[in-house]
């Protein structure tokens, strides 16, 4: 949950991103510009600043967009739905990079790591899920259809 809480701010820019229809461009985002190594806080002020040129959006008002993702993030407390899994792995590339310390930028990948995760989850979770019950409540209410 600590990961998620210092994402947080992020899946709170994205979500008022689409909400806003900012179109802000998150895809290649380089987090080690707002990210400290040390400790994995983000730097919301300088995510804002990143973002925004990331996006070349350079007429957004940074000012703005913080107060307004300061009430956007204090409204919800569900973490699992505000942050996003790719920047999930992103910090924790950072955090690895620092605890393992032999890993260069260039050698920890995050697709390397989301690869590993993904692997990792068994047929079994996936049993349990709501969306595998709804597939199969699905494929039942369409029997032309067949998924498993």
């Amino acid at each position: 949950m600590e990961i998620l809480q210092r994402i947080k701010s992020m899946g709170c820019l994205r979500w008022y991103s689409l909400k806003e229809k900012l179109a802000l461009d998150f895809e290649d985002l380089v987090f080690s510009k707002f990210v400290d190594k040390n400790t994995l806080q983000l730097d919301i002020l300088k995510m804002i600043k990143t973002v925004i040129n990331h996006s070349s959006k350079s007429s957004l008002k940074v000012k703005d967009i913080q107060d307004a993702l300061e009430k956007l993030c204090s409204k919800h407390d569900d973490l699992w739905h505000v942050c996003c899994g790719h920047d999930i792995v992103h910090l924790l590339v950072i955090g690895f990079q620092k605890m393992l310390g032999s890993h260069s930028s260039s050698a920890l990948k995050a697709e390397e790591i989301e690869r590993s995760l993904r692997l990792s989850y068994e047929e079994a979770y996936f049993h349990t899920s709501e969306l595998y019950q709804g597939l199969l409540n699905w494929q039942k209410n369409n029997s032309a259809f067949s998924i498993f």
